[in-house]
């Protein structure tokens, strides 16, 4: 089976560190790039972003409650949409018949009648992120108190294209609120392709469903105390910011939102 591949490349030279509504907060910028196998398609892929506090053995194994952490996906992440343009597929198809009776060593032909009826298709490249809380929330959390900790980026291919026409690399960034401390960022994908041999398509499941792409970093806030004027500005313009970064002409194409 060939094998998909999803690169999730951390630019920490562009990572900054700030303020955001009165809390220590950062902004983490990332690549996404979509490697696919010859004589596959992608189908469909997502990205998950979880991020964990770091706690501490003596907190874990006690069972004490702790003071709630300002650990949290702030709603300022990009680029939430992107879409291409639409495609369309006209399906023509025409039934005949002529049908006959044979009765007594007798046939009888009636009357031919045919049938047409033209179907419309539509699909379109598109690529879209959403926040989420945990799920399930901790044991006895108040769920309304439950802070947004998970980003999910989902590709979906145009499934009109036997081959991708967008571009393989899609640039993408996250704010949220830390305590200073250091803490855990997992990263999850999912990918579905499509495989076309002697003319049937086969749909393939990457990684298996019995394995997991998964991998986990250790996140270290900065702990200068300098003060960025422009980092709250540079958080809240994220969608703006990373939709322009990815506005481009790619094989001929344009994203249109």
């Amino acid at each position: 089976m060939q094998k998909m591949r999803v690169d999730c490349c951390f630019l920490l030279s562009k990572t900054r560190w700030g303020h955001l509504h009165e809390k220590d907060a950062g902004v983490m910028y990332l690549d996404l790039t979509f490697h696919q196998p010859a004589k596959c398609k992608l189908s469909h892929a997502t990205v998950t972003l979880d991020f964990h506090e770091v706690e501490s053995s003596e907190t874990s194994n006690s069972g004490l409650s702790h003071e709630p952490s300002d650990l949290e996906v702030t709603e300022f992440f990009g680029p939430q949409i992107l879409t291409a343009e639409k495609r369309e597929r006209l399906v023509s198809t025409t039934l005949e018949a002529n049908p006959t009776v044979g009765i007594g060593g007798a046939t009888f032909q009636g009357m031919r009648f045919a049938r047409s009826s033209v179907v419309s298709y539509a699909s379109r490249w598109q690529f879209e992120g959403s926040r989420f809380a945990p799920d399930p929330p901790p044991i006895g959390s108040n769920s309304r108190n439950s802070r947004y900790r998970r980003v999910v980026w989902h590709l979906q291919e145009n499934e009109l294209e036997k081959q991708a026409v967008q571009q393989n690399t899609v640039h993408s960034a996250v704010a949220f609120t830390h305590q200073s401390k250091p803490f855990y960022l997992d990263v999850k994908i999912e990918a579905k392709l499509h495989r076309w041999h002697d003319r049937l398509k086969q749909k393939l499941v990457c990684p298996p469903r019995n394995r997991k792409s998964f991998a986990r970093a250790t996140i270290q806030p900065s702990m200068k105390k300098a003060i960025d004027a422009d980092f709250a500005k540079l958080a809240m313009d994220l969608n703006k910011s990373m939709t322009d970064a990815n506005l481009h002409p790619v094989n001929g194409a344009l994203f249109k939102f």
